[in-house]
């Protein structure tokens, strides 16, 4: 019961502020961004038919003091569902980053079918030291990617590969020292730890350049990253109208060496005067199963656990496009290979801007591969997932 009244609560507070998501209502230095995610899915070969419904209230404050700078995001997020054994295949949507050194989160209720946590997914504040210096100390979002799926060498917060939300990039606790020597060149510096499966911190400290030089975006680093040593380097480059985008990281673990790389490639194009943008990207990774008798080792392994994994499988591929029908309509279509199962993750949908604050939203997911099997377990990584049907509300103020 409490859980739905907060469900009307946050639909309430979307509904009764018209004027605010025009922004009119909030100071400037105030802003807010709803989202009401529902799915229904059918039954899979691990999971249940099930209906759920994901509210995410979100305010974000940003604010100057001379050479200091604040920027804050809290948020709430209520989960229903019908059946807490059926799982999602966008089951990882909205929840907190991994690994979090700092208590910033807290749960207000956990039952059966209801989740309602709230949290600040950033407290943060940077000063400038001189025109070159910047220095930032909080929860903040940092990324290190190349490439623009798939992005084994970003040590931080990759995104959900299949996440159709991407409209704001999770914090992680951290000390950054950033220097900007031109246009297009800079340095800096990230210190991080962060709290792993077994309870233990460990540290991730590196430091990175970026630059160009006749007509290459280089970018590298190096340093230790979860108390391992690791080094990067990507390359992008403008061949024939297309960014030519890829990026690889050494890391040493216990293990061994371990191999992380992507390259792909990225192109606009105009189709009867609208635009389509097409993505195309390729993933190796170590820490990858490399048959589907090791996803559930691989979904359980440390680099599973602290969330660096957007995929199981050793080997991936993505096709990613999405074309502007009008101004207020576009499709998006979504390809996601393990090549090693086979398996395949397939998503289509359809989006229109109900206002300049306002998004709805419609699209299915579904896999196809080999299941569950009760003798050798899952067949597959994408083979599991079941269809999944959703539609949400976005709104900004």
């Amino acid at each position: 019961m409490r859980g739905i009244v907060v469900a009307a609560w946050l639909a309430l507070a979307v509904a009764m502020c018209p004027g605010g998501l025009r922004g009119q209502q909030l100071p400037s230095w105030l802003r807010g961004y709803y989202l009401n995610f529902a799915t229904g899915q059918a039954e899979g070969s691990v999971t249940s038919a099930a209906v759920s419904d994901v509210q995410r209230l979100r305010f974000m404050a940003e604010h100057t003091v001379g050479v200091v700078w604040f920027d804050i995001a809290y948020e709430h997020v209520l989960s229903l569902t019908s059946d807490p054994s059926a799982g999602s295949v966008l089951g990882v949507l909205v929840s907190p980053i991994e690994g979090d050194w700092l208590n910033l989160d807290w749960t207000l209720e956990d039952s059966e079918h209801v989740h309602w946590v709230h949290r600040l997914d950033r407290i943060n504040i940077k000063a400038a030291l001189g025109e070159v210096v910047e220095i930032s100390a909080g929860r903040q979002p940092i990324s290190w990617a190349t490439t623009l799926v798939l992005t084994p060498a970003d040590p931080f917060t990759p995104f959900n590969p299949s996440d159709p939300f991407r409209e704001f990039r999770g914090g992680v606790d951290a000390l950054r020292v950033q220097a900007f020597l031109g246009p297009f060149s800079g340095a800096d510096v990230v210190l991080r730890p962060a709290n792993g499966p077994d309870e233990t911190t460990t540290i991730t400290a590196a430091g990175r350049a970026y630059g160009s030089w006749r007509g290459w975006d280089l970018q590298g680093w190096s340093g230790v990253v979860h108390d391992r040593f690791a080094a990067s380097a990507g390359l992008t480059r403008t061949v024939a109208g297309a960014a030519v985008r890829s990026e690889a990281v050494f890391r040493d673990e216990p293990t061994g060496a371990v191999w992380r790389v992507a390259v792909g490639i990225d192109r606009r194009f105009g189709v009867v005067g609208r635009d389509l943008v097409l993505v195309i990207e390729y993933q190796h990774d170590d820490f990858g199963a490399t048959d589907a008798s090791e996803i559930v080792t691989v979904a359980q392994s440390p680099a599973g656990q602290r969330g660096e994994l957007q995929v199981i499988g050793r080997d991936a591929a993505v096709v990613q496009a999405s074309y502007r029908i009008s101004a207020l309509m576009g499709v998006d279509l979504f390809t996601l290979w393990n090549l090693r199962d086979p398996s395949t993750l397939f998503g289509v949908a359809g989006s229109y801007s109900l206002s300049d604050e306002l998004g709805l939203r419609v699209g299915t997911y579904w896999g196809v591969g080999q299941g569950f099997d009760v003798m050798t377990g899952p067949g597959s990584e994408f083979g599991l997932l079941p269809f999944v049907g959703y539609v949400s509300l976005t709104g900004f103020f």
